[in-house]
């Protein structure tokens, strides 16, 4: 029997998961991704939060928290699988702290009651003991008033609570990723590649698919995967694929920081809205974001809108935003700008099926279970939904498309 020839579209960690899951099970593989290495947006650029749904209190259905935890609670084995390495180097030890803003679109007493819940569905998942570190026991807790103060004075913070949800270094599991994907024989990697839209033929019955550059039609795939993510919609519109009901694009900005001493900076997060978050991986490598000044574009349109170029200036003002904006809630942040070492200014893209305001209640970016596989034929679309969910989805994925 003739072995079918897959293209994966999209060089980001939902792409690569599934290139490298049907290379191991014997299928050769097309990769293609308009940058000129794969890892170079949103799955290299980001925070590594794998989220198990204490963050999304705003939705009280508990829907989001239900919908991520299978991905999250497997991230670890599936990833450590492909990359035939541990991740435990990558791994924040320390729990999150969540802070809760005055003007939250959760009071308090609600996000406290929500976290517990979630504490519940956690410890009571079959696979809890996977997570990045075990969660079979994981049990939130408040944090008391004095504790509060060690962490900030701003008076618009009301509340706080440690949470037992951890992130990773997206930077070295990208490296460590494309260090896996150079190594296998089975994946063809086309780079600097910008696919326009996709079209299928039909002969005798037989179903393949073609895709559409600057440079005419070209392949004869018999699968056809869609994962990429500010890309996608234009792909899958181009495929005859119905459209989610509605979406958004956002452009985000952040500091990706090493610094020259041990930092004792706890990972925290201004709860629950556009606020701001740090990330400290290993007391020396941290992230930190400020959401109303790192959002650089946004739009519901089927195509991303233009992200606006920064000059060395701007550049640097939305540096010292960042810090500043979140020194003020967060002293501590001041120790990481006094001992930096590196700072990059990065940005990448967030796919939703949601749009809004993040600092409004109303808004469907407070959800996100609106993410999946869609299928069309042997043309498969994916919302990765979180960038935790991807080696989850990518599984899932192979396994659908070998039986």
């Amino acid at each position: 029997m003739k072995q079918r020839s897959v293209a994966i579209l999209g060089a980001g960690i939902m792409g690569c998961c599934t290139a490298l899951m049907l290379a191991r099970k014997g299928i050769d593989v097309t990769l293609v991704d308009a940058a000129a290495e794969p890892f170079q947006g949103a799955s290299r650029w980001n925070e590594g939060k794998i989220h198990l749904g204490y963050l999304y209190a705003a939705d009280r259905g508990f829907r989001s928290a239900r919908h991520f935890l299978s991905g999250s609670l497997s991230f670890r084995p599936l990833v450590e699988q492909l990359l035939e390495s541990s991740i435990e180097p990558t791994i924040g030890q320390r729990s999150d702290i969540f802070l809760c803003h005055r003007d939250s679109v959760v009071d308090v007493q609600s996000q406290w009651a929500y976290l517990q819940a979630v504490d519940k569905l956690v410890g009571e998942h079959p696979d809890a003991a996977n997570y990045l570190l075990d969660s079979r026991h994981c049990q939130s807790s408040k944090i008391a008033t004095k504790e509060i103060g060690n962490l900030t004075n701003h008076e618009d913070i009301i509340g706080g609570f440690n949470v037992p949800e951890h992130s990773v270094s997206t930077n070295t599991i990208a490296d460590m990723f494309v260090n896996a994907l150079n190594n296998e024989p089975r994946i063809n990697q086309v780079m600097n590649c910008r696919v326009t839209s996709v079209c299928s033929t039909n002969s005798h019955g037989h179903e393949s698919w073609k895709i559409v550059d600057s440079t005419g039609e070209s392949g004869n795939f018999d699968i056809l995967i869609n994962a990429l993510w500010e890309g996608k919609l234009a792909i899958d519109k181009s495929a005859g694929l119905e459209l989610p009901f509605e979406w958004s694009h956002r452009y985000r900005r952040a500091l990706f920081i090493q610094t020259s001493k041990l930092l004792d900076v706890p990972s925290t997060i201004i709860t629950t809205g556009a606020f701001g978050d740090i990330k400290n991986y290993d007391g020396h490598e941290f992230y930190l974001s400020w959401y109303p000044s790192g959002l650089s574009a946004y739009g519901t349109g089927i195509c991303p809108p233009a992200v606006p170029r920064l000059d060395s200036t701007e550049r640097d003002q939305l540096v010292s935003k960042i810090f500043s904006n979140l020194a003020d809630y967060l002293p501590k942040v001041r120790r990481i700008q006094k001992y930096l070492d590196t700072c990059r200014l990065e940005g990448g893209w967030v796919f939703a099926a949601g749009r809004g305001e993040l600092s409004s209640p109303k808004s469907t970016l407070h959800r996100r279970d609106e993410f999946g596989i869609s299928q069309l034929g042997g043309y498969f679309s994916v919302d990765t939904g979180k960038y935790g969910s991807a080696p989850w989805l990518a599984k899932r994925l192979a396994d659908l498309i070998t039986g």
